[in-house]
């Protein structure tokens, strides 16, 4: 528990900066979790579309070497896209998710000090639970899920 002496400076001021600073970090997070899923949906194409072109191409009894070279083209950049880009974006919203975490933390722990100090009425400790309650902080999907969701979204 956070030990806060003098905790005067305008607690609600106080609060409601933590309070913006949480809205701008899941802003950003959102933001990578919809950056990630477009890129994710764009990787699956990537794949559908290389190995439709592969399996023709190897199935096919004209000019198979294009195909084959296009089909692998689209398969290797689908796995470049994945390792550089989606990865980086992953990694950015992991770090806004823990950011996240700690600032909602933190108000949650300030809120009982401030509350106790200012002598809240029930109706403001209402408003910023309130407040509180409108961030999610949703775990990041793998594997499949992570592209059923993807598509799932891209048709929204």
């Amino acid at each position: 528990m956070l030990e806060m002496e003098g905790l005067r400076r305008s607690d609600a001021q106080e609060l409601g900066d933590l309070l913006e600073l949480a809205e701008k970090v899941q802003a950003s997070y959102e933001s990578s979790a919809r950056r990630e899923s477009l890129w994710r949906l764009i990787e699956a194409v990537l794949l559908i579309s290389g190995t439709l072109a592969a399996v023709f191409g190897a199935i096919a009894a004209t000019v198979p070497v294009l195909w084959l070279v296009g089909g692998s083209t689209l398969l290797i950049y689908a796995f470049v896209v994945d390792h550089g880009l989606i990865r980086r974006i992953r990694r950015r919203s992991a770090s806004d998710r823990n950011a996240l975490r700690e600032v909602l933390s933190l108000l949650h722990e300030l809120e009982g000090i401030a509350a106790a100090e200012d002598n809240w009425t029930p109706l403001q400790r209402a408003e910023f639970r309130i407040r509180l309650s409108r961030f999610e902080i949703e775990e990041a999907p793998t594997g499949l899920d992570s592209l059923r969701r993807s598509i799932v979204q891209s048709f929204r």
